[in-house]
């Protein structure tokens, strides 16, 4: 059975050489391998949180039950209600700015505020959330998600919690991976053009 061999070689000048692509393909297969240790690093924490992540709302009720405690489905009170309980809640630490009524049933309306005198990265307005029980507007909790568990999450798996560059080096990553399950497929490649029908046809004459 004839096989394929991965780098070809010429004599020249009395010693053995490989051929451009053949050394080409040993430098990158070195590249190759240190791109992929490299790369690991970096996968690990974003295919753990990205794969935690498909659960978030399952975690956030287990984590956080009161916010989610309500005593009905059907939202009694008037909107204005539930603002004013909310601003309430709020005091001096935030000014409300939007009120999301129940998207399906057993959620609880949630109202968003913009903390005062408090920036968060690049300069963007933090927020301070309550949750609101719809029949009742009494307000079980408040809290600002960004330091919540599921909000932790997303910002490691969008940034890897890198200040600034973090998104944009999560996308470069991307690519880099993609280069690199690209060009490990072309390593991998049967380098002869006759591979599986030569094997084939060899193995079909040896039995005679």
């Amino acid at each position: 059975m004839t096989l394929a061999v991965p780098a070809v070689r010429f004599w020249a000048s009395g010693k053995l050489t490989l051929t451009p692509l053949a050394a080409l393909r040993r430098v990158w297969l070195t590249v190759h391998l240190w791109l992929g240790v490299g790369l690991l690093v970096a996968l690990i924490p974003l295919s753990v949180t990205g794969s935690v992540l498909v659960w978030h709302d399952q975690i956030d009720r287990e984590l956080y039950a009161e916010r989610y405690a309500v005593t009905g489905a059907r939202v009694a009170e008037p909107i204005e209600t539930h603002a004013d309980a909310a601003q309430a809640a709020f005091g001096t630490r935030a000014i409300l700015t939007q009120v999301r009524l129940p998207q399906k049933a057993g959620d609880p309306v949630a109202a968003v505020g913009r903390v005062t005198g408090e920036l968060g990265p690049g300069g963007r307005p933090r927020t301070l959330n309550a949750w609101i029980d719809p029949p009742t507007a009494r307000v079980p909790d408040t809290a600002k998600t960004a330091r919540g568990f599921s909000t932790v999450l997303y910002r490691v798996h969008g940034t890897l919690l890198i200040p600034e560059v973090g998104r944009k080096g999560v996308g470069w990553l991307g690519w880099a991976m993609f280069v690199s399950s690209a060009t490990g497929l072309w390593l991998w490649w049967p380098r002869r053009a006759a591979s599986l029908a030569e094997k084939a046809f060899d193995a079909a004459r040896s039995r005679y």
